[in-house]
């Protein structure tokens, strides 16, 4: 006992508390022992678990989980794989709209400066940004923003597609006109029409609702004529209207999943948009978040209901 230090050798041995008999029913706070299971929720999370990312820390930048965020909110529908630039439209009597390269727009900005024309819709020197979608984007939770951020700066820098925004005379003219519309008045829209708060129950699908849904089924998910006509080729004109999201109330949970998923109603209807979003983008929600997006939007439609 020579290698014992003598406050340990004087410590005495751990004296179990008073132990519940078979059938008794006990919450030992003191233990921590429980005599009921866990509820079947956590039960399903445990089998999906995947028990080998348990010997190892995780990424500590989140990068995996930042380009999820990116690809959710359309990063790199609209800036193309790696963000180094991509057409967005282009019409030679409208004009052609190219998404800048963002791994070179970045070096180039400081974090307040990103922060303001994702959210705000307003470039450095303080004019209205005409293709982005900041309406949607100012409702992010700012740590979203932030790490979106952090990923776009964790990106090395590359060539891509550098040709300038340009608008030709209709194009100017749609200017003029509303068809375009800058992204500050867009953002003072959308604050406007945010869709219904349904409590703490659907925060969360509340909140992907009015920042990734809104972004073609209206501020307040009542469908309608999209509010940027950058993407109409009607220019202006109504077309193939993105319908009112109290249709999800037709859509099971399995069906709705399938849908963010695939792209693919229970009709097997060619959705058009929405097959394409769906696959490169909304396929990118986990199972928890379709199933809260799922609920509020259900809860949604019955709240209206006489």
């Amino acid at each position: 006992m020579e290698y014992v230090r003598p406050s340990i050798a004087a410590m005495k041995g751990y004296v179990p508390g008073i132990q519940p008999d078979p059938g008794q029913k006990y919450i030992k706070l003191n233990s921590n022992e429980n005599p009921y299971p866990p509820s079947p929720r956590v039960r399903e999370v445990l089998q999906r678990l995947n028990y080998d990312d348990l010997r190892i820390y995780p990424d500590p930048m989140s990068l995996e989980l930042r380009e999820r965020l990116a690809r959710l909110h359309g990063c790199l529908s609209c800036h193309g794989e790696g963000l180094t630039g991509n057409h967005v439209f282009e019409a030679w009597p409208v004009g052609e709209i190219i998404a800048p390269n963002l791994t070179k727009l970045a070096r180039q900005r400081t974090d307040e400066q990103l922060t303001v024309a994702i959210r705000q819709g307003i470039d450095p020197t303080g004019r209205g940004l005409l293709v982005m979608s900041s309406a949607v984007h100012a409702r992010m939770l700012p740590e979203e923003t932030a790490a979106l951020i952090a990923w776009l700066r964790s990106l090395p820098v590359k060539d891509g597609e550098e040709k300038p925004f340009k608008l030709r005379l209709l194009g100017r003219l749609m200017l003029v006109l509303g068809d375009f519309r800058l992204q500050p008045v867009a953002v003072k829209q959308y604050r406007q029409l945010m869709p219904p708060d349904l409590g703490p129950e659907h925060a969360k699908g509340r909140q992907l609702a009015a920042s990734i849904c809104a972004e073609c089924h209206g501020p307040d998910l009542n469908g309608g004529p999209r509010p940027f006509a950058d993407t109409n080729p009607s220019f202006g004109r109504s077309f193939n209207l993105p319908p009112s999201l109290d249709i999800v109330v037709a859509y099971d949970l399995d069906q709705f999943r399938r849908l963010m998923k695939t792209g693919v109603p229970p009709s097997g209807r060619d959705l058009g948009m929405m097959k394409s979003v769906a696959k490169r983008d909304l396929s990118h929600l986990t199972d928890d978040e379709i199933s809260a997006l799922h609920g509020y939007l259900v809860a949604r439609v019955q709240r209206q209901a006489p």
